[in-house]
């Protein structure tokens, strides 16, 4: 009996929301627990279009769809994130489809005042023009849609929708999950860099009277180079928005394919720093550029490895002093 199953998916979502309530020292994921009460709500309406109402019967596609996703809905506790969402949004495709005429004709007015509020801001965000919208809506009377077409047309119009919207939120889930495994490579490679760098540092400040001490400032030159390119990135990757809508960006958002190849891109990031930072390291060691007659020293060889690994307008532009000094130029 498909009432009764959808009664014990409710009853066994809601018996695990309370456990979890009493756990008190338990972390719990907001968003996860906010779309297991979403499928609760849905389910619950589902109820209502379910109930016999002696005007016919669902076709079985229909009810076999609705099983297959009743039978995803087991050990609520093992529910992850994204499926968590998953089903919630396939519940609502299920709503469109077993919606009575009063439903349907609620959903298309709230997609009509969100068009009216698209329009009103200057945006475009629906992929519907207003006019379909109204030509559904005339075929509504006395509580029925007139032609069954009409109905069925509204139906398709409604679960085209909802299947781009879950394709968006599937789309922006996985670039949030791209992203943040790849901050965590980040702040690993972060604090390897910062535990080399004041290793090799500590070691340089002994003094030139050190044997090894050319090869401790060289190290500790070579690793404030491949922090400062791998912090560089860093904050270019967190100023990058996840959605295209975000219009006061200076920042193009990543779509999944450019995400995916910063990963190669990274890998050569703290290797091209380094680079970068020792040879600006033999400019100023050498004296072809100078300070002020200041007597460099470690500290100031870890600040210049630093900013030509983060900066590549600094680390071209010591170059084309160094270039310009010899009578050419790098432009």
């Amino acid at each position: 009996d498909l009432i009764k199953l959808i009664h014990d998916k409710q009853q066994e979502l809601r018996e695990y929301l309370n456990r979890r309530e009493r756990r008190a020292l338990k972390i719990h994921d907001p968003v996860r627990i906010k779309n297991l009460e979403k499928i609760i709500g849905h389910l619950d309406r589902l109820l209502v279009f379910l109930v016999p109402s002696g005007e016919g019967t669902y076709d079985e596609q229909k009810i076999a769809s609705l099983q297959s996703i009743l039978d995803q809905i087991t050990a609520p506790e093992n529910i992850s994130f994204s499926s968590a969402w998953e089903l919630a949004d396939m519940l609502e495709v299920q709503l469109v489809r077993f919606g009575d005429d009063v439903y349907i004709l609620t959903l298309l007015k709230a997609l009509e005042a969100s068009i009216d509020a698209d329009e009103k801001s200057g945006m475009s965000s629906q992929n519907v023009k207003k006019a379909d919208i109204n030509g559904l809506l005339e075929g509504y009377f006395n509580g029925k849609f007139k032609e069954h077409h009409k109905l069925q047309e509204a139906r398709q119009l409604l679960e085209y929708l909802l299947q781009a919207q879950i394709s968006g939120y599937r789309r922006d889930r996985a670039k949030a999950l791209l992203r943040g495994n790849y901050l965590r490579i980040i702040a690993a490679s972060i604090s390897v860099s910062i535990a080399l760098l004041a290793i090799f540092f500590s070691l340089a400040e002994k003094g030139k009277n050190n044997p090894d001490y050319i090869n401790y400032l060289i190290l500790t030159v070579i690793f404030a180079g491949a922090l400062g390119s791998i912090l560089s990135r860093a904050i270019k990757l967190g100023k990058q928005p996840l959605d295209e809508k975000s219009k006061t960006s200076e920042e193009t958002p990543l779509g999944i394919r450019a995400l995916i190849s910063w990963w190669k891109v990274f890998f050569a990031q703290p290797a091209i720093g380094a680079a970068s930072a020792l040879i600006l390291f033999f400019v100023f060691y050498s004296g072809l550029v100078k300070i002020d007659e200041l007597a460099l020293g470690p500290s100031h060889y870890s600040v210049l490895g630093f900013l030509a690994g983060f900066s590549e307008a600094y680390f071209i532009g010591i170059l084309d002093r160094v270039a310009g000094s010899t009578g050419g130029s790098l432009q």
